[in-house]
């Protein structure tokens, strides 16, 4: 079994996201809020830019994500201008990265 770390902005924006404030409502509320929250999750372990990819989805939608909010605040951890081969973004691309290198 291989451990893979998340990296600084993983942590970061998951320490941002995981808080009493946006998951009060997931528990006492819908199962729908929930299910966004775990595929929000998902997106950030994998790798933190398809938050941009959510993000920019949504763009000008009334019917933005259950996270917006949440997506938003965790934009502010990526670069500038993120590129969606910098593995250094995630732990899990990055060593799926080194694997095929080497």
């Amino acid at each position: 079994m291989v451990f893979i770390t998340p990296t600084r902005v993983q942590t970061k924006i998951l320490t941002r996201i995981l808080t009493k404030d946006n998951l009060d409502p997931l528990i006492k509320n819908s199962m729908a809020g929930s299910l966004a929250m775990m595929g929000l999750l998902q997106k950030i372990c994998n790798s933190p830019i398809l938050l941009k990819a959510t993000a920019d989805k949504n763009k000008g939608k009334e019917n933005q994500d259950a996270n917006a909010s949440a997506i938003s605040d965790a934009l502010t951890y990526l670069p500038a201008r993120p590129q969606v081969e910098d593995v250094s973004l995630s732990g899990l691309a990055f060593v799926l990265f080194d694997r095929i290198a080497h």
